[in-house]
């Protein structure tokens, strides 16, 4: 989990299976990318799945993973959010 959100590669493939951490490791990169500013390599990110419960279960983590950093964000004063 750790060298998958630590790649910066434009393209990144990784035989997925179950259980192994991949998805939420890949939710809470996806939100830092989002979050961060164009210069600093933000952009928007698209999530694709076979069926809308998995779509709504990545939705979810990556909501979990901002409320987290916005969290840990806020401890040292800094918003993740302009509100």
């Amino acid at each position: 989990q750790q060298r998958w959100v630590a790649d910066t590669s434009p393209l990144k493939v990784i035989e997925k299976s179950r259980r192994t951490g991949i998805t939420w490791a890949e939710a809470s990169d996806n939100v830092l990318t989002a979050a961060s500013s164009a210069p600093a390599g933000g952009m928007n990110v698209y999530y694709i799945a076979y069926n809308q419960d998995m779509t709504v279960e990545y939705i979810q983590a990556c909501a979990m993973w901002a409320r987290a950093f916005n969290y840990a964000a806020s401890e040292i004063e800094e918003g993740f959010w302009e509100e």
